[in-house]
């Protein structure tokens, strides 16, 4: 019973942690290169992320070692980030001092095929029946 009353306290504990978690967003999460010849697109990505308690935290991203913005006793944040890159870039939360990641998001960085309009084959409207 009395296993059972503190295995019920660690699911609880687990849960309440898993609620209070930050979440990150960026808007736009894709990059679409402007030309087939293109080798690195350039955007400005807004980053929110919030938290259910007022935390210490900064936002990194995989193109600088040190944290683009930290906040001090804060539940949510705002930035906009210059983004130049020919492959994706991440972005994630973390607790100073701490290496643990605990929200992470991705810009993905699209190259479209060049379209080829001599392959498109033209048909008739009556070619269906």
């Amino acid at each position: 019973m009395k296993s059972l009353v503190l295995l019920m306290a660690a699911l609880y504990s687990a849960a309440l942690i898993a609620q209070s978690a930050p979440s990150l967003t960026a808007r736009p999460g894709l990059c679409i290169l402007p030309s087939p010849d293109a080798e690195q697109c350039t955007l400005s990505v807004q980053l929110d992320w919030t938290a259910a308690a007022q935390v210490d935290i900064c936002l990194y991203s995989s193109q600088t070692e040190k944290p683009l913005q930290c906040w001090q006793g804060a539940d949510r944040g705002r930035i906009i980030s210059e983004v130049t890159a020919s492959s994706g870039v991440e972005f994630w939360l973390q607790y100073p001092e701490q290496a643990d990641r605990l929200a992470k998001v991705t810009v993905q960085i699209v190259r479209l095929a060049q379209r080829n309009p001599e392959r498109r084959r033209r048909r008739h409207i009556w070619s269906v029946l």
